[in-house]
């Protein structure tokens, strides 16, 4: 493999800031080939991956004898989950938990207070939920497996450690690997994603009462068929490995900062470098984010470019974000490039994207639905019309689509702008649900 020499940020390291102290450190473990965790039970092998609050790494269970990935949050974020105190809070709820589910007709059973998991912050309480909710429903096998979690100290703080399944690249990696120029991805392929997506969020919503919030390529996986056979495949082809010294020891200082960065290398889903089609399983994954379809702890959602209208607006949103996140998702991957296109040089994004949302589907916003949304009057007047109006490029959702008419029938092409404008309503109590979705005619025989 050839390795080109690493882009430094600010920090100095190659990929996550590793410092140990200084100003604004965020807590990133400093884990090395080998090492063990979870009290000797996980042995790292291999990196996968960074991301803005989590390191992720591949390691042997001894005890399940299997490998299985391990999302290792930073000290930021650990406290972040489990809130003030969180620590002590983390260790006395496992030893609740333990207790609550060990054996219900002991006779002391009776003089131990229920266990209650209120005060926890989302992201385990909804793994857990979606671990725990129906394996026998058609979109179980969409959703990444949890096998649970545990606490450590790092040389910086503590740690929360996610245990999950192997998964292969993600959707932006495969994008990237495939020969097209532009990153779009056949309609085959988009139709195969969009099924399984949809079907995890017919368990995400439905069986869970879950939100994801945070569609994106990133957060698409695929399984390998057998996870065994390929991960032992990828570490033969291309063994784990660190960076060079000499790649960042002058942006670093070492006496502080004495820690090896480790390079990431994900795991293929296949050792084809075309895989068929039935080998694309695709699984979602990063629950980070995720809220609870009744409980909201945050009010802003979604990447901006992929933010619903009523998000933006300040109407009250459920299930249905989802819907409209997945449907600039499927034009993306259908056209190569991103539905809104927002300028890079504005402070305020929001009237040039609703602005696009108008030109693109060829409709304006309801004055009645305006009037429920808290953020309207700072973009419309009370008939619906634009206080300022922004300029525009956008190209109707149409002409976006019209050269996939050429290859692939203009029934098909029908079909797909069709089944886009059932996501991409601007009234979210008008948009399809992942349900319906998946009843619809272009999925069928999918």
């Amino acid at each position: 493999m050839v390795k080109t020499k690493p882009i430094f940020y600010g920090h100095g390291f190659p990929e996550e800031d590793l410092r140990r102290q200084g100003q604004d450190v965020p807590g990133f473990f400093p884990a090395t080939l080998g090492m063990t965790l979870g009290d000797g039970q996980y042995t790292i092998v291999r990196k996968l991956g960074t991301g803005a609050f989590s390191s992720v790494w591949l390691a042997n269970d001894s005890r399940q004898h299997r490998y299985v990935v391990l999302k290792v949050l930073t000290c930021d974020a650990t406290e972040a989950i489990l809130g003030p105190g969180g620590a002590s809070l983390y260790a006395d709820r496992e030893i609740l938990r333990k207790m609550a589910t060990a054996n219900d007709n002991s006779p002391g059973y009776a003089h131990i207070t229920p266990f209650d998991d209120s005060f926890e912050r989302p992201e385990l309480d909804i793994l857990r939920k979606i671990a725990t909710g129906n394996n026998s429903s058609p979109g179980y096998e969409h959703i990444m497996a949890f096998y649970g979690s545990f606490l450590f100290t790092g040389p910086v703080g503590k740690h929360l450690c996610i245990v999950s399944e192997v998964l292969g690249q993600n959707l932006g990696q495969v994008r990237e690997l495939r020969a097209s120029p532009r990153m779009n991805l056949p309609m085959a392929l988009t139709k195969r994603i969009t099924k399984h997506i949809l079907s995890a969020l017919v368990y995400l919503h439905d069986v869970c009462g879950v939100v994801h919030t945070d569609l994106k390529d990133d957060c698409i996986l695929f399984r390998p068929s057998n996870v065994s056979e390929i991960v032992e495949w990828a570490l033969d082809k291309e063994p784990s490995s660190v960076y060079d010294p000499i790649d960042y020891v002058d942006e670093v200082d070492t006496d502080c900062n004495p820690d090896v960065p480790v390079r990431s290398q994900p795991i293929p889903f296949s050792k084809s470098d075309d895989p068929a089609l039935d080998e694309y399983h695709a699984v979602l994954v990063d629950f980070g984010c995720a809220q609870w379809v009744d409980r909201h702890f945050n009010e802003s959602i979604q990447p901006v470019a992929l933010r619903a209208p009523e998000v933006t607006l300040g109407y009250h949103w459920g299930t249905s974000a989802d819907i409209w996140n997945l449907g600039c998702l499927i034009m993306e991957w259908l056209i190569g490039l991103p539905l809104f296109e927002l300028p890079i040089f504005e402070d305020d994004l929001d009237p040039h994207h609703l602005n696009q949302m108008n030109d693109t589907l060829g409709e304006e916003f309801d004055p009645a639905f305006l009037a429920k949304c808290q953020h309207s009057a700072k973009y419309f007047n009370e008939d619906g019309t634009w206080k300022w109006r922004p300029r525009s490029t956008a190209i109707p959702l149409a002409e976006s689509l019209k050269d996939l008419a050429r290859p692939e029938g203009s029934s098909e092409f029908q079909d797909v702008e069709r089944f886009v404008r059932r996501c991409l309503k601007l009234n979210p109590e008008d948009r399809a649900s992942a349900r319906e979705l998946l009843e619809d005619a272009w999925l069928q025989g999918v």
